[in-house]
């Protein structure tokens, strides 16, 4: 599966998530609400900072009512997400149950016709793991990345008609810096998950013997009983992959804020070299859409991990779901 796959119809995403897709719709324009709240508060904050100059200099009659609707909007902002988040997380927990029914149906039909290809491990493993690690990594970043994507199109929209360069010059100098982050972890990413899809295959496999190098006998005293060599080995290999996923995700949100500063001082550096005198108002501006641009990119870099993370899960999803149609 490679990035070009998310356009064609018969790739892994467009084969695991038909039927399911009117659910996805319903979540995007709901939240379009989102998106254009934040354009149109990004776009008044110059209006917010001329009302609060009005305030300092005691005139408080002439400000203007919505004056006091944008400030409860920027002090809602946070819950308006949070239920929007809520509301994309239900609708992708239901595609996750009937993704689960059509892999049993599926399933059921495999053992019936061609027993020998299938084994009760893969099996269990695709229902319990990859339907799972499909929605946990790929499916909710996803919804989420479609949001955040739009937040920073209307975000950026805002902060180009005030400042058309300084604007252009934070966008692409971040874009680059995180193209190659990502062109530097994406191969590690995709081998440690699929270490950790195929340690759960094995660790279920394992149980048949319970855990020990050979079947258990009821004349075995516990004491004596010590856990299968191959079960330490892939615990170990598990908690690695585990440890470096780990570690790239939390280490995310830092490059990314890492490539912010970057992008903010070149901007900056330019303002200050053919507009000094507007530099505070830039500042002022960007404060408040980093606010907001910054958790924005950490999603949107979240589900790009996750979709590495996810790609042999995923792969392996299609290709039961498709075979044949069956």
């Amino acid at each position: 599966m490679n990035i070009f796959s998310f356009f064609n119809f018969n790739g892994p995403l467009f084969v695991i998530m038909r039927g399911h897709w009117y659910r996805y719709i319903i979540v995007i324009l709901f939240s379009c609400v989102v998106l254009s709240l934040d354009f149109l508060l990004t776009t008044s904050i110059p209006f917010v900072f001329e009302q609060f100059q009005v305030v300092v200099t005691g005139s408080i009659k002439d400000l203007r009512t919505d004056f006091l609707v944008i400030c409860l909007l920027i002090v809602f902002r946070p819950l308006i997400g949070f239920l929007i988040i809520s509301f994309q997380a239900y609708f992708t927990q239901k595609i996750q149950r009937q993704i689960e029914d059509d892999l049993a149906k599926k399933l059921v039909v495999t053992f019936q016709n061609d027993p020998k290809n299938q084994t009760s491990e893969k099996a269990a493993n695709l229902i319990i793991t990859n339907a799972r690690y499909f929605t946990d990594n790929f499916l909710i970043p996803l919804a989420r990345a479609i949001t955040e994507i739009g937040s920073l199109i209307f975000v950026g929209a805002g902060l180009l008609v005030v400042f058309p360069f300084p604007t252009l010059i934070f966008f692409i100098s971040m874009f680059i810096l995180l193209f190659l982050f990502y062109i530097v972890s994406r191969q590690t990413i995709r081998q440690q998950g699929k270490i950790m899809i195929f340690s759960i295959e094995k660790i279920i496999n394992l149980a048949k013997s319970g855990f020990a190098d050979k079947p258990l006998l009821r004349t075995n005293k516990s004491r004596s009983l010590k856990p299968s060599s191959k079960l330490i080995s892939i615990l170990d290999s598990k908690m690695t992959a585990a440890f470096i996923l780990c570690s790239l995700s939390q280490g995310a949100k830092y490059i990314v804020e890492f490539c912010a500063l970057i992008g903010f001082g070149l901007a900056s550096l330019y303002i200050i070299v053919t507009s000094p005198a507007e530099l505070g108002t830039f500042v002022s501006i960007f404060v408040y859409a980093a606010m907001r641009m910054l958790p924005s990119v950490s999603s949107i870099i979240s589900f790009i991990q996750g979709r590495e993370n996810a790609f042999h899960a995923m792969d392996e999803l299609a290709a039961e779901l498709n075979e044949n149609s069956r």
